[in-house]
Order: C-alpha cells, then sequence, then structure tokens
C-alpha cells in the first residue's frame, strides 16, 4: 500500500469513527429532556427528574434544603426553563464538572433539537459552566440560590413564562 493510499485509508475511517462516534453521542440524549419541562417535580423554579423514585427523593432533598457538599445521583436531570438542562452523568465522563452535562435545546411545537451539549454548551450569557461553576463546592455545581452563582437575570415571572409556554406540553 502507498503513502497517498494509507492517507485516503486513514481519513476515511477518521471520518467513519467521527460519524459513528457522533451517532452514539446523538443517541444517549436522555428522552425527558426532549419532552414537556413540567414532566419533572418542581422545587421553586426548577424542575428535577429522575427515572429511580428513590433516586429522585435524594435529588429533590439537596435541592429543596440546598444541602452545602451534597452529591447528586447520576442520571438526575435538572431543568429551569424549556430551552436548557443538564444531567448528572459519572465524573469521569465529565471531570471538569464533576459529572454534569449540559444541553442548549432548540424547542418548538414539533419537538425539540439538541444545539449544543458538553461542558462547554452555552447561552446568551456565557458557558453552562461558567455561572455553575461559582456552585462546585458548595452544591455540585447546582445554582439553587445563594450557591456562589451569579444570580439570573430573570424575575420569577420570566422565568414562569415560558416554562408554562413550553410548546411541547399538553394544553
Amino acid at each position: 500500500m502507498n503513502r497517498a493510499h494509507r492517507v485516503l485509508v486513514a481519513a476515511w475511517a477518521a471520518l467513519f469513527i467521527g460519524a459513528l462516534t457522533f451517532a452514539v453521542h446523538a443517541q444517549d440524549t436522555p428522552q425527558p429532556i426532549l419532552a414537556c419541562i413540567a414532566n419533572g417535580t418542581k422545587v421553586r423554579h426548577t424542575y428535577i427528574e429522575h427515572p429511580d423514585p428513590a433516586k429522585l427523593k435524594e435529588a429533590v432533598r439537596l435541592y429543596e434544603n440546598k444541602v452545602a457538599g451534597g452529591e447528586y445521583p447520576e442520571g438526575t436531570i435538572i431543568r429551569m426553563i424549556p430551552g436548557e438542562a443538564m444531567i448528572k452523568r459519572t465524573p469521569s465522563a465529565f471531570p471538569g464538572t464533576n459529572g454534569w452535562e449540559y444541553f442548549a435545546l432548540a424547542v418548538t411545537p414539533e419537538g425539540t433539537t439538541v444545539r449544543a451539549r458538553g461542558d462547554q454548551a452555552s447561552n446568551r450569557l456565557g458557558t453552562c459552566q461558567s455561572c455553575h461553576a461559582g456552585a462546585a463546592k458548595t452544591s455540585d455545581y447546582i445554582c439553587g440560590g445563594g450557591s456562589g452563582c451569579p444570580t439570573v437575570p430573570l424575575t420569577e415571572e420570566q422565568i414562569a413564562m415560558p416554562q408554562k409556554n413550553d410548546p411541547r406540553c399538553p394544553k
């Protein structure tokens, strides 16, 4: 096999592996973040979900009580507005966020598209991590008021409006 042929084979292999990695990564998007935000358990102005009822109860307890140093169960989903979500994965999957994967979503009545994901997902204020990092040591990266995160520049009414108007929710 000559050098040009080896380069061509390597390029095709890289494209195939890249496409396969993307397909596997895209398939592991948890279905709850693609559905109505109100399917979760509401605590203050945030919705919390977990497929395991015992782990959901633990996640709700941590959030409600602002438990210092508590660690959310793997699989916990936190959502404040329909276009964003964070999911607790393993710390080795996202070592810079203690396992949290952030999602930026495009939400329409027809469904949800993942615009960005990972520890570098962002919104108009910057990366999700840039806000949540302030709560790294106090509350496992969860901003729930008074935990080191910048204040969300929205009123309670401004948070409630997109939640109430999530186009994926039954009317």
